[in-house]
């Protein structure tokens, strides 16, 4: 039994080493002496992505024998070659991939040794940034733009996520257009110097992903609205119900805060009124400013106007005569109803001598001053009137 079992295993062990001489055979011409040779390969890849465009960065080779490595991407439709002995002393390669399109892209690496000999494939995925993406992006708001003593005001919303800040550009009083030097970031409140009302204010914002390489930014984008300020009172229209001088009402858009350029009313019979005509249905208003006669003269004011009424609307003002029923009349009815009149007490008698009404913007196209009472018999007057706001036909 034993003999037996002896002579089936040794036929076993023979047929094995048959087996094994054969496939030695099978795969001798594939055996290359002495094994493959591997070079080091692209170790530490990471990618970067920027505006249609991608950088690639990776340790040095520490292999003296490595001499360039070809990158590819597109599965390997395209490909770039680079030569180390270009980057020589420097730890880390950079290698920037430029004119991509908006997508994800896989880049691999293979590095050669001055025998042709190849190494293991490094891999890494990433997605340039272009058009699509700063679409996402939210734009800073404009809230207001006002001028103020020869400043433009701009009152901005908050920065959005990406921003890294905001350019604007602006028209000055002389018609150069500039763009504001500063880069703002966090400011809510942008001063532009010099800036022109009435015209159209532009801006743009930058933004960069984390990690991003480029900043990029949207194209100019108009404020909805002109840049509010003094307006033009060039083309306007003053009336009154009486005047003192013959030069009437007119005199208080002459620029002259004199006695010389004063509106005087010409009797305590009241209610007296000043009619304005802007003469435009286009303009929008926030503030009217009032100015009244005074006399530094012993530091005593002459400016005599006591209670008084200001209304403001898109219908012209009509006086209805003295008996102190003209609010019961159309246009002044309905400035009423809207909220769209003030009622005040002017400074007067060495008190100063300014009125600045000041409200939300509204569709303005008629002003009227109503006068009901006097402080002294030297009788009511104005002497400017100066309107601000925008006109929303200026041009775009």
């Amino acid at each position: 039994m034993n003999n037996k079992i002896l002579i089936f295993v040794s036929l076993i062990i023979a047929l094995g080493f048959t087996s094994c001489k054969d496939q030695d055979g099978i795969y001798k011409e594939w055996v290359i002496p002495g094994g493959i040779v591997y070079p080091e390969k692209t170790n530490g890849l990471t990618g970067y992505a920027g505006h249609n465009r991608v950088m690639l960065e990776w340790v040095a080779p520490k292999d003296p024998s490595v001499q360039k490595a070809i990158i590819s991407w597109n599965s390997g439709d395209q490909s770039m070659e680079i030569n180390y002995a270009d980057y020589a002393g420097q730890d880390t390669i950079k290698v920037y991939i430029p004119e991509l399109e908006e997508r994800s892209y896989t880049f691999s690496i293979k590095n050669y040794d001055d025998k042709g000999n190849i190494s293991m494939t490094s891999e890494v995925s990433k997605a340039p940034y272009a058009a699509n993406w700063l679409a996402s992006c939210s734009e800073r708001s404009i809230e207001s733009a006002e001028v103020l003593n020869g400043i433009g005001y701009v009152q901005t919303g908050f920065t959005t996520d990406n921003m890294v800040y905001t350019e604007y550009r602006y028209v000055t009083s002389d018609g150069e257009t500039v763009i504001l030097d500063e880069k703002q970031i966090n400011d809510r409140t942008v001063q532009l110097p010099d800036a022109k009302p009435g015209t159209r204010l532009e801006y743009r914002s930058y933004y960069v992903p984390t990690e991003g390489l480029d900043t990029i930014c949207n194209e100019w984008r108009k404020y909805s609205k002109p840049i509010a300020g003094l307006l033009d009172n060039s083309g306007f229209l003053a009336t009154a119900t009486e005047s003192k001088w013959p030069e009437g009402p007119r005199l208080i858009f002459d620029g002259k805060e004199t006695s010389a350029g004063l509106w005087q009313g010409n009797s305590r019979k009241y209610p007296i009124f000043v009619f304005v005509d802007l003469q435009k249905d286009s303009y929008m208003l926030n503030k009217i400013h009032i100015i009244c006669q005074e006399y530094a003269d012993n530091n005593r004011g002459f400016g005599y106007n006591q209670e008084t009424k200001v209304y403001y609307g898109m219908e012209p003002f009509e006086a209805t005569g003295g008996d102190g029923s003209y609010e019961s009349a159309p246009a002044f009815a309905n400035a009423v109803a809207a909220g769209r009149f003030l009622h005040v007490n002017p400074p007067y008698w060495g008190t100063g001598r300014s009125m600045t009404l000041t409200f939300g913007y509204t569709n303005v196209r008629y002003v009227c001053v109503a006068f009901l009472s006097d402080k002294r018999p030297a009788g009511v007057n104005i002497n400017e009137m100066k309107l601000y706001g925008y006109d929303t036909a200026a041009e775009e």
